[in-house]
């Protein structure tokens, strides 16, 4: 594999390669989701499940963005902070508006609504205050939390790593299915839409509304 040294048998830093995309992906949705529920309680007063998918304290969104950060930033890492900030904030909010319109378009219900007062912009898509905070992201994922990943990575034997996450992107791609399938067939629910086979209404039962509320308790489904 390239991304093995074959003299020390460890990750090489010179390609983003599929190993190293994986465990950015991880850390950047566990760190979304945390950033999260901070904000959450910071705001409100109380903790709210702020989970993307059914299963783990994980926010793909924020893992997706990390994994483009490091495609698209990788080139400007020695740009100055302001040049590197403004990138990100510019890139971070019409990340928003496509991650918004694709999840409407593909399960029919949205995540998040920026009104008025919070500056939304792009029908309440992204804000320009959220756009503030992706670029404060950005920077800090770029001079900090890219070496580090890397760093960890370096610290085992690559066969290692390699093994571990085979494993678990079989469980991530299981995760994100379940997750999907069951937020489509919530919206269908809240639209009056039976079950049209065994495997809708095993989800019904499974992933009843009660359930879906309590992991996606902002989620804005159609009436």
């Amino acid at each position: 594999m390239e991304y093995i040294n074959e003299k020390t048998n460890r990750i090489k830093l010179e390609k983003v390669d599929t190993v190293t995309v994986f465990w950015l992906f991880m850390l950047g949705s566990f760190l979304g989701y945390l950033i999260e529920m901070i904000f959450c309680f910071v705001k409100n007063g109380f903790f709210e499940s702020r989970q993307g998918l059914l299963f783990g304290p994980l926010s793909p969104v924020y893992g997706i963005a990390v994994v483009l950060m490091t495609i698209l930033f990788t080139p400007i890492l020695k740009k100055n902070k302001l040049t590197i900030f403004l990138i990100s904030s510019i890139l971070g909010g019409l990340y928003e508006v496509v991650c918004s319109f694709v999840q409407e378009s593909v399960v029919g219900s949205v995540s998040w609504h920026y009104p008025r007062y919070a500056l939304g912009i792009f029908n309440g898509r992204t804000s320009l205050i959220y756009m503030l905070f992706w670029g404060v992201l950005g920077l800090a994922f770029v001079r900090y939390g890219y070496p580090f990943v890397i760093y960890l990575l370096n610290r085992v034997t690559a066969s290692r790593v390699t093994r571990y996450t085979k494993v678990l992107i079989l469980l991530l791609i299981i995760n994100i299915g379940l997750s999907v399938v069951a937020v489509k067939r919530w919206t269908e629910r809240t639209t009056g839409i039976e079950p049209q086979n065994r495997f809708e209404q095993r989800l019904d039962q499974t992933f009843p509304d009660t359930t879906m509320k309590n992991v996606y308790p902002n989620m804005i489904l159609p009436k």
